[in-house]
């Protein structure tokens, strides 16, 4: 493998982290008497989560890249390395973006 972009965790490991806080925090006072109470907090809880790993979970599926000896691989898109022009990705490079009008 030549190149494999990281997965950026820390936001996942966080919301994970403060989702298992609040919790605990919620059981502390209820699991005995309120068992099925702390149960679906937890159960609302946790669609609040889903969304906020949502993002992580697509940059991974979707916008990974990865370049081995044969293969670029964005996502779940593989390309052969035998397909890509170099002319074409340098002409890319030199072309000159338009700019918004001065004011």
């Amino acid at each position: 493998m030549r190149y494999t972009e990281k997965t950026p965790k820390t936001w996942s490991a966080i919301c994970i982290a403060a989702y298992a806080a609040g919790v605990a925090y919620m059981g502390v006072g209820t699991i005995p008497d309120e068992f099925g109470l702390w149960l679906g907090m937890c159960a609302l809880f946790l669609l609040l989560l889903l969304p906020c790993l949502a993002v992580p979970f697509s940059k991974f599926a979707y916008h990974r890249i990865q370049v081995d000896e044969t293969t670029l691989r964005v996502g779940r898109e593989r390309i052969p390395l035998t397909a890509l022009d170099p002319a074409s990705v340098q002409a890319s490079a030199q072309v000159t973006h338009p700019t918004l009008p001065q004011q």
